[in-house]
């Protein structure tokens, strides 16, 4: 009755010795079946490489690119080296950490020539935040809808952002807060995601 999940890389080399398999993207076939994994492969696929800002995915300018990893994120990357089964596969497109969801559509389809967003893009209601908002409800779709574990950010749901803050560990609350008078104003996203997570449940 217990899974467990968690990050499948090494941020610096480890002290283990020869011949031992690292909890790890090299090691997944050889952990337990309960031990899952946040599937970085889905996330960069669906809004693009977490370590490029500007670098867009599926829902982001890079669909047809992007086609083919969707589809096998879709299907929890069976027969595939990410995969190793949907109970273990922890689909997801914002943590904790790195760009949330909304800040990474801002960085990529309402920024300017110098990557900076427009005025009002991280309040989601600068002069094309329609076309994101879609953006992320096209993610939230794929992820909620797909094979494996769904992971959402809290505050994903209404388009949470933390001004591109993208490690914001230390940034205080002010960033990391949850901003409820946003999510009153987002409430048609709100509804979206309450309706995907409710067809999900319907549905095993």
């Amino acid at each position: 009755r217990i899974l467990m999940y968690g990050e499948p890389w090494s941020a610096r080399d480890t002290g283990a010795g020869p011949g031992v398999t690292l909890a790890q993207e090299n090691g997944l076939g050889d952990l337990d079946a309960r031990i899952g994994w946040f599937c970085d492969r889905t996330r960069d696929a669906i809004k693009g490489h977490v370590f490029s800002p500007r670098a867009g995915g599926f829902v982001n300018g890079r669909a047809r690119d992007e086609a083919g990893d969707v589809t096998a994120a879709a299907d929890a990357w069976r027969g595939a080296d990410a995969g190793g089964g949907p109970n273990r596969v922890v689909q997801y497109v914002s943590a904790h950490d790195d760009l949330t969801l909304w800040d990474k559509l801002c960085a990529t389809m309402l920024a300017g020539e110098d990557g900076t967003p427009a005025p009002g893009a991280y309040d989601a209601d600068g002069p094309d935040a329609d076309r994101a908002l879609a953006a992320n409800r096209i993610a939230a779709g794929l992820v909620l809808t797909s094979a494996g574990l769904p992971f959402m950010l809290s505050g994903e749901e209404f388009a949470r952002t933390k001004h591109g803050d993208d490690d914001s560990y230390d940034s205080g609350a002010e960033e990391n807060r949850l901003d409820w008078a946003r999510a009153r104003r987002l409430d048609g996203m709100v509804r979206y995601y309450a309706a995907l997570i409710g067809l999900r449940a319907s549905d095993p």
